[in-house]
C-alpha cells in the first residue's frame, strides 16, 4: 500500500486544528485551501459520483458529495497526480449533501 503524497496535490493545504469529535486517526488532517473536484468511480459498473475533496491525510480523504454511498463500497478517483483506491468508511448527512470518509488502500502515480 502506498500512502497519498500530499505534496502532489494541485492546491495548497493548511493543518486542520479544529479537531473532530470521535476522530481516531493517528495523523492530522490537512484542509485544502482551494477547490479540488474529483470524479469518484464505483466498480464494477463504474458509476460516477462527483465530489469535492475537503481534507486529506496520508491514509484518508474527506469528500463532499450530493450522493450517499454505503460503508464498504470500493472507490477509485484521481486526486492531483495520483490515482486513489479506497473504501468508504463512513457517509454522513451534511445539510442536503453528504460527507464521506475514504480510507486509502493505495495511491499510485497517475
Amino acid at each position: 500500500m502506498s500512502p497519498l503524497k500530499k505534496d502532489k496535490l494541485p492546491v495548497p493545504m493548511t493543518p486542520d486544528t479544529d479537531g473532530h469529535l470521535g476522530d481516531r486517526r493517528n495523523e492530522h488532517r490537512n484542509r485544502l485551501e482551494g477547490v479540488l473536484r474529483v470524479s469518484v468511480s464505483v466498480p464494477p459498473g463504474d458509476e460516477v459520483v462527483e465530489a469535492v475533496v475537503l481534507d486529506v491525510t496520508e491514509t484518508g480523504v474527506g469528500l463532499h458529495t450530493v450522493e450517499p454511498m454505503r460503508r464498504g463500497v470500493i472507490v477509485t478517483f484521481v486526486c492531483g497526480e495520483q490515482r486513489i483506491y479506497g473504501v468508504v468508511e463512513y457517509c454522513r448527512p451534511n445539510g442536503t449533501n453528504y460527507r464521506l470518509g475514504i480510507a486509502i488502500k493505495d495511491a499510485v502515480d497517475n
